[in-house]
């Protein structure tokens, strides 16, 4: 006792008041630092997703007024000449088929009838024949399309596509632009509609929020989801349901409703919003209304980008930061017990072992390749790069052929000898940004970064067959085995992870079942 009043505690407790302190201010200005970065993320993307839906807005309005100047209107009469009307249905046909996101562009008549419609189905535009067209004139787009001036453009609600007297299956989210055509004499000759396949918006929203997808969404000024992280609580407004936001959570709806833009913390969390006036896509264009009629619209037709973190994710960063400074503690505290010079081998040894165990957790203690549990976080975060850049990537999925016969003929070690040296020959013929895993057994998996050309793809999959037929001496016996390569390509043959290497691994069978010693592309 009396040594360790005199000796452990003069040196122990000096050490522990520092420590406390320290983890003290380290917890609360780590959690401060985290907070104030989550608040600077959640703005920075909804911003980006605000960005985003004005761009495309902006792009879409240009192509319409682009193709309002169409040469086919550059006469005097009031009804297209028959020269015109050719060279307009081709344009349109053309442009419908270069910009791929219109289903349906049409030019009507002063009446409302239907002149040209070329409809864009199965990635064709086609020119609709002279039979199918209708009359369009008592249709809310025509009415109000028709009575704007030059230049202006109308821009419809965002909603289902309807065909029959039914919401089109799957859905299609669809938005209408129009605006007057005029001939030389400034004389009204009809309108011009786009029927935009908002998908594609809705898609770029995505895009743009994708660090916090999870929990970003686009509303409408009723609260009705239009994009959500749950497709089950979107187009609520169309298919009768009752997800709205209002409803789940109306006192934050109040505020959101009350300003343009802002973020606040309620009891259910972080709230984080911008206003869209579809509008007021862009100072360039007009939206085809008065200035009075103009100024209501625009008070109810908006949209609101929302990101909100709940109050349990908050919670749970901090208590994971909480949790980092007690782990730590239970090892640095034991360490206190011992002298100061004590204390710092015993850092080292630790980073060392940490190092080791976090090695031996990821990478296959035979080969030295990445192990199974790394392969699939290497693979999880390829795909979200892929999907955020837009990029593309190939997966081989190999299983040996014979290595069970070398194996049980030459005995174990030679079978370990075997399996090192196959890893040597695959990580030779790629290039460092790719990955070589070994799962397990005799099974090994290849991440190609960006190899996508199918050429390319398949003359790297007969190299890697074409080295491993090459014979392999163990123990001074040579032995000569194969190999079966699953191909599969993202996004093609599947978006997700567990997808993917189910597509490759049946590939691979189907490789094995051919005859082995070959490869077989997923589709």
């Amino acid at each position: 006792m009396k040594f360790f009043l005199k000796y452990f505690l003069p040196i122990f407790l000096p050490w522990a008041i520092a420590f406390s302190i320290f983890f003290t201010y380290f917890y609360f200005s780590e959690t401060d630092k985290v907070n104030t970065n989550r608040l600077e993320k959640e703005r920075l993307n909804v911003r980006m997703g605000e960005s985003a839906i004005y761009l495309e807005f902006q792009t879409v309005m240009s192509d319409l007024l682009i193709l309002a100047k169409n040469k086919a209107f550059h006469h005097d009469q009031k009804l297209l000449p028959l020269e015109s009307f050719t060279n307009l249905q081709n344009d349109v046909q053309l442009f419908s088929q270069i910009k791929g996101i219109y289903d349906q562009a049409r030019f009507l008549n002063t009446e409302g009838v239907e002149i040209v419609r070329v409809n864009f189905k199965q990635d064709k535009a086609t020119i609709a024949p002279a039979s199918s067209l209708q009359n369009k004139g008592n249709r809310y787009y025509f009415q109000e399309t028709i009575t704007i001036d030059q230049g202006m453009v109308y821009i419809s609600p965002l909603d289902l596509n309807i065909e029959h007297d039914r919401i089109e299956e799957p859905y299609k989210p669809m938005i209408r632009f129009g605006t007057p055509v005029f001939n030389n004499q400034g004389e009204k000759i009809g309108i011009l509609i786009l029927n935009y396949m908002a998908e594609r918006l809705l898609g770029n929203f995505s895009s743009a929020v994708a660090n916090i997808r999870d929990h970003a969404s686009l509303v409408n000024a009723e609260g009705y989801w239009l994009k959500h992280p749950d497709p089950e609580r979107e187009w609520g407004f169309m298919l009768d349901h009752k997800h709205n936001f209002s409803n789940v959570h109306p006192l934050e709806w109040k505020r959101i409703m009350a300003t343009e833009r802002g973020q606040f913390t309620s009891d259910n969390g972080l709230f984080t919003f911008a206003t869209i006036h579809p509008l007021q896509s862009s100072q360039h264009y007009n939206s085809g209304h008065t200035e009075k009629t103009q100024a209501t619209m625009q008070k109810d037709y908006q949209w609101k980008v929302i990101s909100h973190v709940t109050k349990d994710d908050i919670n749970a960063g901090n208590k994971s930061i909480l949790l980092s400074l007690v782990q730590i503690a239970t090892l640095v505290l034991p360490l206190l017990i011992l002298f100061s010079w004590r204390l710092s081998q015993a850092k080292i040894k630790e980073r060392e072992a940490v190092e080791i165990l976090r090695h031996q957790a990821t990478f296959d203690t035979l080969t030295g390749l990445p192990n199974r549990q790394l392969f699939h976080d290497r693979l999880s975060r390829i795909i979200l790069d892929s999907k955020r850049l837009d990029t593309r990537f190939t997966l081989f999925f190999i299983d040996l052929d014979k290595f069970k016969i070398v194996n049980d003929s030459l005995g174990h070690t030679a079978g370990d000898q075997l399996l090192k040296e196959v890893a040597e020959r695959i990580h030779e013929l790629v290039r460092e940004s790719d990955t070589v895993a070994r799962m397990g057994g005799d099974e090994f998996t290849v991440i190609l970064n960006t190899m996508t050309d199918r050429k390319d793809i398949i003359r790297m999959a007969q190299l890697i067959i074409d080295k491993l037929s090459q014979p392999f001496i163990l123990n001074g016996q040579e032995a000569s085995i194969g190999a079966s390569i699953g191909i599969a390509l993202f996004p093609d043959d599947g978006i997700e992870q567990t997808i993917l290497i189910n597509n490759a691994d049946a590939a691979m069978y189907r490789a094995k079942e051919a005859g082995r010693n070959q490869f077989c592309f997923s589709a």
